[in-house]
């Protein structure tokens, strides 16, 4: 009788050590699927003229799959979860959303040209077609800042240029970076 409750002992020992070495391996699975798990950037600088993958999750094994079109130099664009969401299950990326305002910013790498270094150009243009008095260029609509995509030379230059005297006016065509 003795041998048989031994028998169970060692039973009830095997049994609980298969359970605890069970439930060990599925803690480890979870955590290492957890690990693999892309997780999303707070907010991108784009350089290029497209979104690609990478630029919205960190850890995907295609980073550089293209979703689409960059936004404008200087220009965001705002992912809201569940756009996201669409984007992750779309592509078969480990993600989903902490909560329902979760976002990320795309924002377009940009080079500006103030409107001060415009309006210093035709300065510039101005009195190399011979004006020497002083004068300040007014315009009847304000050139506004001129973006360019980020790595873009800053630069301007000034084509199709004409001053009349007479009127005391000009027209000008401005190009960035260069006219070419």
């Amino acid at each position: 009788m003795k041998d048989w409750i031994k028998d169970l002992e060692i039973a009830a020992r095997i049994a609980t050590f298969v359970f605890a070495m069970t439930a060990c391996v599925v803690i480890l699975l979870a955590g290492t699927k957890a690990a693999l798990a892309a997780s999303l950037r707070s907010e991108t600088v784009i350089t290029g003229d497209y979104i690609k993958l990478g630029d919205i999750f960190d850890g995907t094994k295609n980073a550089e799959y293209v979703l689409g079109p960059a936004p404008q130099p200087g220009k965001d664009m705002i992912l809201n979860a569940r756009t996201l969401y669409k984007i992750a299950s779309a592509l078969d990326v480990e993600w989903t959303p902490s909560d329902s305002a979760q976002q990320i910013i795309l924002r377009r790498d940009a080079v500006v040209i103030p409107q001060e270094s415009i309006t210093s150009a035709l300065e510039d243009k101005l009195r190399e077609s011979g004006i020497t008095e002083k004068f300040s260029v007014a315009y009847l609509t304000a050139p506004s800042d001129i973006l360019l995509p980020g790595g873009t030379e800053e630069g301007l230059e000034i084509t199709n240029f004409n001053y009349d005297a007479q009127k005391d006016n000009f027209n000008a065509t401005i190009v960035a970076p260069s006219a070419e």
